[in-house]
């Protein structure tokens, strides 16, 4: 295969390269991709708006419960306030009606009664709990009763159920200083001993302090009660003209009604935050709707733009691809053309050397031809005598003839002993026939590297042709240039045996010009493994570090134009990478510089093609 191939080949592979289909390709993928992505976040993003919607919900549903719950709050201690006022302006009145007359005298003799022994008396714990033992409730409920013995307790029995009769009063206690309860409306709560409730400390400070609860079951003045809502209060009750704190009112009204008007009023506040709560979400139904249908619009007009910018970079690709297809058509017939020329200057350095070989043999063989011709025309003279006498003998039968020679004695006298010696001529005709010999050694080997262009693919001994190409390269390189072959055994191998010529051509006369003088060029052949190694080692300048990286570019030469056109190298690379080989080199700058170049033993067909 000839240089032009091989490039015809590279061109091939560049044009297998197919632009449209591989952007079609890619561009389908991206373009699933960012479908694949576009659908991501508009899922991504209905569900963070869905998880907005649903906490802004949340936050609605939290703020109306708040709300109401506040306000059931601030009613209940609002109630809790105005009855806990109430209850002290009852206590005042009631201390102001009861306290001095019934009360005053009855408290201070009560308070006379011992409750320590009682307090001594050991508590269980029942649930975690601290309650009186048997022994002490007996305790406290003998200490009632001999409270409720004391004179007078009848007749203030009987004035407090009088004064409270059809009020809002359920009950009412007083304690003594020490906790004792000397009165309750309930009886059986008399002698109970408060000294460790917090509403009855506070009182004893001076303070008032309530509590809303629930009971199931209460003893009223009206008689057992069941489920209400009661305030029980503690109140201070004063000595009149001081801050003195005497006693402890505790005063329990009935706020079921109010209650059950704030729960009314609650529960229509709930009503209508869960009409509120409810119309929240349908709009949040709707807005997610919305946005969704916007999403949807907004991923289908930018798959539509992906589309049409899509069919525009499609044509441009198809437009790029056709003229990269004609660049490549038009830079293969270019590296053709460049091949071709480089193997023409190859090839007119060749014929100027074989020229200049044949010019020799030619010049001293035709002058040695014109030498013999001469002196065979000296020769005639000799020649006609010699036939003369030669025809009289055979006319004359007799063993003697008389030959008169009066006639002939000019033309005897007219040989001379030099015209009868044809060694020189002989020796004349040696130098010929050597000269010829070597004209066609010349002509057999241009014909063996020239002649295998005419086949592609053939059986080739390696050897035999870096021979040849080492004959013809002498005929273009300095005689100072000793051109040393050291060959191993070499298996013939398949190839197109003008191709590796051209390499190995183009390598030795690379490595003769880097030689400035005398100096040696060694070609060396070995088999490594299923590899053969070629090396073509010169004695040269070597190559500079700045040239290194550029010595097998396309048209990069630091020699003159008469020398080289800067393909040699890289034309050579191409036809051995082609094979499967490699080739590279080794240099120093004024040692010289070795080309190595590897091709494998077996060539398929379609490489060596």
């Amino acid at each position: 295969m000839s240089e032009s191939a091989v490039k015809s080949d590279k061109s091939a592979q560049v044009e297998h390269f197919h632009l449209v289909k591989f952007f079609s390709i890619g561009a389908l993928v991206m373009f699933v991709v960012v479908a694949i992505a576009l659908i991501y976040f508009q899922n991504n993003q209905s569900t963070f708006f869905s998880n907005v919607q649903n906490q802004q919900n949340q936050n609605f549903q939290k703020v109306q419960k708040d709300f109401s719950e506040l306000q059931e709050s601030v009613a209940r201690r609002d109630l809790l306030a105005i009855h806990e006022s109430g209850n002290v302006n009852l206590t005042r009145l009631f201390a102001n009606a009861l306290w001095e007359s019934d009360f005053a005298p009855f408290v201070a003799e009560a308070s006379q009664l011992p409750i320590q022994p009682c307090r001594d008396l050991p508590s269980i714990e029942v649930d975690g709990k601290k309650k009186n033992s048997p022994q002490k409730s007996a305790c406290y409920d003998e200490l009632g009763d001999a409270v409720m013995a004391i004179e007078g307790f009848a007749d203030i029995n009987t004035r407090v159920f009088e004064s409270m009769k059809s009020s809002s009063v359920l009950k009412i206690k007083v304690f003594d200083t020490r906790g004792l309860t000397v009165y309750s409306s309930d009886h059986s709560q008399i002698g109970d001993d408060k000294v460790n409730n917090a509403g009855w400390q506070s009182a004893l400070r001076g303070t008032p302090a309530s509590t809303l609860t629930h009971r199931g079951k209460f003893d009223a003045f009206e008689g057992t009660l069941s489920d209400r809502d009661v305030i029980g209060s503690y109140q201070p009750v004063y000595k009149p003209g001081t801050n003195d704190v005497v006693g402890v009112f505790e005063v329990y009204s009935d706020v079921t009604p109010f209650l059950k008007t704030i729960q009314s009023t609650t529960n229509q506040i709930q009503d209508v935050a869960g009409k509120n709560q409810s119309q929240v979400e349908d709009a949040s139904v709707t807005n997610q709707i919305r946005v969704e249908q916007l999403s949807t619009t907004t991923i289908i007009i930018i798959l539509a733009l992906l589309v049409l910018l899509f069919g525009g970079l499609y044509l441009i690709v198809r437009r790029a691809d056709k003229i990269l297809v004609e660049q490549a058509s038009e830079k293969e017939h270019a590296q053709q053309q460049l091949a071709q020329a480089e193997k023409m200057a190859s090839l007119g350095q060749m014929v100027a050397g074989v020229a200049h070989q044949l010019n020799t043999p030619i010049a001293f063989s035709h002058n040695n031809v014109s030498m013999v011709k001469e002196g065979l025309e000296e020769l005639n003279s000799p020649l006609k005598l010699a036939k003369q006498f030669a025809n009289l003998t055979k006319s004359v039968a007799a063993d003697k003839v008389s030959v008169n020679i009066s006639k002939s004695r000019q033309f005897i006298e007219e040989v001379s002993e030099a015209d009868t010696d044809t060694g020189m001529l002989q020796e004349m005709l040696s130098d010929t026939v050597e000269g010829l010999d070597q004209m066609r050694e010349l002509v057999e080997n241009l014909r063996d590297f020239t002649r295998l262009d005419r086949t592609k693919v053939t059986s080739f001994n390696l050897n035999k042709g870096l021979k040849n190409v080492i004959y013809i390269a002498r005929t273009v390189i300095s005689k100072e240039v000793e051109i040393i072959e050291d060959y191993g055994d070499l298996p013939e191998i398949m190839c197109n045996p003008s191709q590796l010529n051209q390499v190995f051509l183009n390598l030795v006369n690379n490595a003769a010009q880097s030689i400035n003088g005398a100096g040696t060029v060694t070609v060396r052949s070995q088999v490594e493994g299923n590899m053969v190694r070629v090396e073509v080692q010169d004695s040269g300048s070597g190559i500079d570090d700045e040239h290194v990286n550029h010595v097998f570019e396309n048209y990069y030469t630091t020699k003159t134009e008469d020398q080289g056109t800067g393909l040699g190298l890289s034309i050579a690379k191409n036809i051995v990478e082609e094979y499967g080989g490699k080739i590279n080199f080794e240099t120093q700058v004024g040692v010289g510089t070795t080309f190595h170049v590897v091709i494998p033993q077996q060539i398929s067909a379609d490489k060596a093609a």
